[in-house]
């Protein structure tokens, strides 16, 4: 229920707070067109709306020493990551996709996109922030063979939305 969910936001920061949806689209909207990209070699594109990161940076106003950032989701999936990266111009924390909120099978109410990032590093269902000296390994970097960094290799790509066609990739965002 999105009336009632919050995100926290805490740890090595000088203004832990919590937000609500409502607060949360308030903030200075920015939308792009980006692919989300799975290790498992397929990904779609997407139209993602929500603020940049930095929004919730400068007003939880971080520690020098945090470096990096979990996030606590509501099924118990943990990610994490450096902070430099979540401040990229092309991060977002997302509440709609194609022009509607997220469904909860993509994330509802809020979720990251980093689209140089492998989706695993884009956490859905966001119910924590927590700004931290070092990110430790999130869910999928502890149980599969996937890096703590995610960032796009070069290689193949099956893009669901253009028939699923095999096409070379070079690493970082996929931006056809």
């Amino acid at each position: 229920d999105g009336r009632k969910w919050t995100l926290r936001v805490h740890g090595l920061c000088k203004n832990p707070q919590t937000f609500s949806l409502s607060e949360l689209e308030a903030f200075p909207k920015k939308t792009q067109t980006s692919r989300l990209k799975c290790v498992e070699c397929w990904s779609a594109k997407a139209e993602w709306t929500g603020f940049h990161f930095s929004e919730l940076d400068r007003m939880a106003v971080p520690l020098p020493e945090a470096k990096g950032i979990v996030f606590r989701c509501a099924d118990d999936y943990l990610e994490a990551g450096l902070r430099e990266d979540f401040l990229q111009p092309r991060s977002l924390m997302v509440y709609a996709m194609n022009g509607k909120p997220l469904s909860d099978g993509h994330g509802f109410p809020l979720r990251v996109i980093m689209p140089f990032k492998y989706g695993y590093k884009n956490p859905k269902a966001i119910l924590e922030i927590e700004y931290i000296k070092e990110p430790p390994y999130g869910t999928w970097s502890k149980i599969g063979p996937y890096s703590a960094d995610g960032t796009i290799l070069p290689g193949y790509d099956h893009p669901l939305d253009q028939g699923g066609e095999t096409r070379k990739i070079y690493g970082g965002e996929i931006r056809y």
